[in-house]
């Protein structure tokens, strides 16, 4: 999407008052917008201040909860998606739709990137060598 939510949210100058407390409802305002499946991480909005140190130990405890949360397989999923945007984003900068078009599509060069082993980089290779480029 071209939108992501964050996993943590952090309103800074909490001793600010009326203007981060502003900030903090705003954002929690729109997280309730937000469409989440069921079973999906709701950050939480905390609000934090270097001068008072307030809140750190909440945003300390949002880390752990949420690395938890993670612990479900949910991280390594993450990290295969990004590993797939990356190296899609990265074929399409370097060949553009032309590069795209030479391997099959998008769905098809989406594939290809996850059934590369290795890193974002080396699938990337993989789609240019696919494609007839060299990387």
């Amino acid at each position: 999407g071209i939108l992501e939510i964050p996993d943590v949210l952090v309103v800074h100058k909490w001793d600010l008052g009326a203007q981060a407390e502003r900030t903090r409802a705003d954002l929690e305002s729109w997280l309730r917008l937000a469409t989440l499946a069921p079973g999906r991480w709701r950050p939480p909005v905390i609000g934090a201040s270097s001068l008072t140190r307030e809140g750190v130990d909440e945003i300390a405890r949002a880390i752990a909860s949420h690395r938890e949360h993670l612990s479900n397989g949910e991280l390594e999923t993450r990290r295969a998606r990004a590993r797939v945007a990356w190296a899609l984003e990265l074929f399409v900068r370097r060949f553009g739709s032309y590069g795209i078009e030479r391997v099959g599509g998008s769905v098809a060069a989406e594939a290809l990137i996850a059934a590369s082993p290795g890193s974002a980089l080396d699938a990337f290779s993989a789609l240019a060598t696919r494609a007839g480029f060299s990387a």
